[in-house]
């Protein structure tokens, strides 16, 4: 199985060429960053029937994340979570 991933930014699949290959083909998940508006993600979540996970930026960016050890175990949880 292969795994596709989309990192999500405003200009990131927001034509409709790029959401028809999506539609095709789509990730089992886009990935959101803690900082940035998931407008773009979410608009494109519902056209191509993905979930979206906004993921900790860094230590402290989530309440689980309170040192690196749990950066990771945060980061590793949500993307689990979302592929099950």
């Amino acid at each position: 199985m292969t795994l596709r991933i989309i990192f999500s930014s405003r200009r990131t699949y927001c034509s409709s060429s790029g959401v028809t290959k999506l539609t095709a083909s789509p990730p089992r998940v886009i990935m959101v960053n803690a900082y940035n508006d998931p407008k773009a993600a979410n608009w494109l979540s519902d056209r191509v029937h993905a979930p979206t996970v906004v993921l900790p930026f860094s230590v402290g960016g989530s309440k689980e994340a309170k040192d690196l050890f749990g950066l990771f175990d945060d980061t590793l949880n949500k993307l689990l979570a979302v592929l099950k």
